[in-house]
């Protein structure tokens, strides 16, 4: 990125090189943002529908604020550790697809289980997520055995 702002500001003007960085700061934070967001409401559904359903406490306001900060703490750590930017792309792009399989299984689960017999998805779209799930599930697995794999050679 350092590279194409230099690139851009010889080229443009050195103000667009700056306002490169500005509007990569902004696409950025944007959608880092809207990832919390988005996974802390599918956590605090999930699991205020499914396993904390009756339980007082746990309002579902109280587990996005909880798994808000956990992911925003957690990716502070990350970055903190000092691992190459290049490898927390990596491993950001390729998470993906693990969180579509655990999300895709625990949808089938809400659906057999939860979900009242009218909303229950059935026929086609019940296929096409358990071919979701299936297609996620060797993704994943293959994902975890190469860095598994990465790590004992000494590759990572």
């Amino acid at each position: 990125m350092k590279e194409e702002a230099v690139v851009l500001g010889e080229e443009i003007g050195r103000w667009f090189g700056y306002f490169f960085y500005i509007a990569g700061f902004a696409i950025l934070f944007s959608t880092n943002t809207g990832i919390v967001d988005y996974v802390s409401r599918l956590t605090a559904d999930s699991l205020k529908t499914g396993y904390l359903a009756r339980n007082e406490f746990w309002s579902e306001s109280k587990l996005y604020f909880v798994a808000a900060w956990i992911i925003s703490i957690g990716g502070a750590i990350i970055i903190w550790s000092g691992i190459e930017p290049l490898w927390l792309l990596v491993i950001a792009s390729s998470g993906g697809r693990v969180v579509m399989f655990l999300y895709s299984g625990m949808l089938i689960w809400l659906n057999r289980r939860i979900l009242p017999e009218p909303i229950k998805i059935k026929g086609a779209r019940l296929i096409v997520v358990a071919l979701t799930f299936a297609v996620f599930a060797v993704l994943s697995t293959y994902l975890v055995y190469w860095y598994v794999n990465a790590a004992l050679t000494g590759q990572l």
